[in-house]
């Protein structure tokens, strides 16, 4: 809605409650079809985008949970963040607002850990996020790998956004392999210089194990 819509002045010069009361419920019937065809089709699409982040409702702590593709966004806010243990999703936020659970495309996320419990669905991570974190290194640890991963990523963008251009619908085989190879060559690079730490823990002594004195469930 602007500021040129024809109800728009109508709704600055409301003042009845109980008239304002009925506006937003005449509008929130008509606008429920809306948000269920909107939901349906995020559901439906081959690549859906998640998001969510903290705010408040009446002083209490919520998530705004997003689902989105090019076209549409689907937001619900829930007083739940999202899984805790897998016993207990039934109760929890993503499974409560329903899309995830039925959602079988690519979904692109930010690495959040409840995103990774659906298994029906493609992972995508982030590479906003990838960024964000590769730019961090640098800045903080002055790792040279992590600026190369930059401008692998950054280049990769550009390909793809020269391709769409041009009328493509993807990259061509030799393009994509070349971007792989350097992908795989900086993530050496990157592994080479923080290796995985090695484990000094005694070897175990060999015999029977022992039988704990009572079970614990």
């Amino acid at each position: 809605m602007n500021g040129n819509d024809s109800c728009w002045p109508m709704c600055l010069n409301y003042r009845s409650r109980p008239v304002a009361a009925e506006f937003c419920r005449g509008g929130g019937h008509y606008g429920c079809a809306s948000y269920r065809a909107i939901k349906a089709a995020v559901i439906e699409a081959e690549v859906g985008h998640a998001d969510e982040t903290g705010f408040y409702i009446k002083g209490r702590r919520h998530w705004l949970h997003t689902v989105s593709t090019e076209e549409l966004t689907y937001y619900e806010p829930h007083a739940r963040w999202g899984k805790e243990t897998p016993c207990q999703a039934g109760q929890k936020a993503t499974d409560e607002i329903g899309i995830l659970p039925q959602f079988t495309g690519t979904l692109v996320h930010d690495a959040w850990a409840t995103y990774f419990r659906y298994q029906l669905l493609l992972h995508a991570l982030c590479n906003a996020h990838h960024l964000r974190d590769l730019t961090a290194i640098v800045e903080n640890d002055q790792q040279q790998w992590a600026a190369l991963m930059i401008a692998c990523l950054l280049s990769a963008k550009e390909l793809v956004a020269a391709a769409w251009q041009a009328g493509e619908t993807r990259l061509s085989a030799d393009c994509r392999e070349r971007i792989h190879q350097l992908y795989e060559a900086i993530v050496c690079l990157g592994l080479a210089e923080n290796p995985l730490p090695v484990s000094h823990s005694p070897p175990g002594k060999r015999g029977r194990r022992k039988r704990p004195k009572r079970a614990t469930w």
